[in-house]
């Protein structure tokens, strides 16, 4: 009989214990704002994950996740830092726009033949505003940090390719 309401005892005690999670639901989702991994921004149904400028001291590129969660394709037709236009570069070649396909994402600047750059001085260690503008007239707007191309930002690109000679 003590083994019995022994076991009752230990099976509503764990059952109790186990339960003290429940109820109210916890919000897990945890906003970092500008930080060294980039910094996200969203509108609409577009989201740009991880911007961060990446400077050589003489030039600098856009290291960057655009993803598009319309059903409709999109284009990137413009980014700047701080007012200045960089320039969008596809596979090696200058580029109008840079599509992102419905339901899909453009990597900028890291393994990834699109990138955005510019001869731009800019200090790494401060923060500047980049303004991603797209064909639909939505705008993408955040206030990113801008590191040295080094450690883990040493393949973005950055480097302004050269005009073709005539």
């Amino acid at each position: 009989m003590r083994k019995t309401i022994l076991a009752l005892s230990a099976l509503v005690l764990s059952t109790t214990l186990a339960g003290c999670g429940f109820g109210t639901a916890v919000q897990n989702t945890v906003s970092m704002g500008g930080v060294g991994n980039g910094v996200d921004v969203a509108s609409g149904d577009l989201l740009a994950q991880d911007v961060t400028i990446v400077s050589t001291g003489s030039s600098a590129g856009i290291s960057a996740t655009v993803i598009n969660n319309a059903d409709a394709e999109t284009s990137i037709t413009g980014i700047t830092v701080n007012g200045q236009a960089l320039s969008l570069i596809v596979d090696g070649a200058a580029s109008t726009s840079v599509p992102v396909v419905a339901g899909g994402a453009t990597r900028i600047g890291f393994q990834s033949p699109v990138s955005a750059v510019g001869a731009y001085a800019i200090s790494a260690g401060t923060y500047a505003d980049v303004v991603i503008s797209f064909a639909d007239g939505s705008i993408l707007s955040a206030k990113a940090l801008v590191v040295s191309k080094d450690g883990i930002y040493v393949d973005v690109v950055t480097d302004v390719p050269a005009a073709p000679v005539a």
